[in-house]
């Protein structure tokens, strides 16, 4: 297998260092952008397999965020990884909401850097193709876990990687209910034991409402079903779902 390629983008030279260090001693290969442009240029070439993403970049006419937009409607594959000092709730849900797979807050260890970067990698997205099976249709809409899109009438969407892991699990086991825990832990890399906090759900419940607008046709049945105080579960395929329409998200 090939060694994983670690992009950091990072303006500041002690924390890029920092990470640079962290990363090469776990194994990865590295290369540092420095500004939004030269992070562009970086994930063309080098090709990474997880981008380490600043938001307060270099002023370049770029943000973090615009950096991480460009990166998602290119790759939805890549894991993207915001470390910032931005730690305001507006910022991690703005930073989720555009695709990224986790948000950190600086300071972070050394340790706990390479632990989440490790827990990122391990769960590549090609890992779906070993499910059986990765095709699934509702009516007129298909579903392709290996591609990571979904079909209707011709009409193609892609899966961002949160959305993969996340729907890849409710369709492991249709018709059952999956619990918050284990949704935070597969899509965000979360332990299991951990206390969940409203940022957490927060992101959780934003990409549910996300596979929601992509599968279901409003108007129609629903797919996807929140259950109480436990989690979500999927409508078995071919099933058409159970109308639900009253239900909040």
């Amino acid at each position: 297998m090939a060694t994983p390629r670690i992009l950091i983008v990072e303006d500041e030279d002690r924390p890029a260092r920092f990470y640079e260090l962290a990363m090469q001693h776990a194994g990865y290969l590295t290369a540092r952008a420095r500004n939004g442009k030269e992070a562009l240029k970086q994930f063309a070439e080098f090709k990474p397999d997880l981008i380490l993403l600043d938001l307060g970049l270099a002023d370049d006419g770029m943000t973090g965020f615009d950096v991480l937009a460009h990166i998602r409607r290119n790759d939805v594959a890549v894991h993207v990884v915001i470390l910032t000092a931005q730690a305001g709730e507006e910022h991690q849900l703005r930073g989720l909401n555009l695709g990224a797979d986790n948000y950190l807050v600086k300071p972070v260890t050394d340790a706990q850097l390479t632990a989440r970067v490790q827990a990122h990698l391990r769960r590549r997205t090609p890992r779906l193709a070993e499910a059986t099976p990765t095709l699934f249709r509702y009516g007129a809409l298909s579903i392709d876990l290996t591609e990571c899109r979904l079909t209707r009438d011709g009409k193609v969407q892609t899966l961002g990687d949160v959305e993969s892991r996340v729907l890849g699990r409710l369709l492991q086991t249709p018709g059952e209910a999956v619990k918050h825990a284990e949704l935070l832990q597969i899509g965000w890399g979360r332990s299991a034991n951990a206390v969940q906090d409203w940022s957490d759900m927060r992101a959780l419940l934003n990409t549910i409402y996300r596979l929601r607008g992509k599968m279901e046709v409003k108007g129609g049945k629903r797919l996807i079903r929140t259950v109480p105080n436990v989690g979500f579960a999927i409508a078995p395929p071919d099933s058409g779902g159970e109308p639900d329409r009253g239900e909040a998200p």
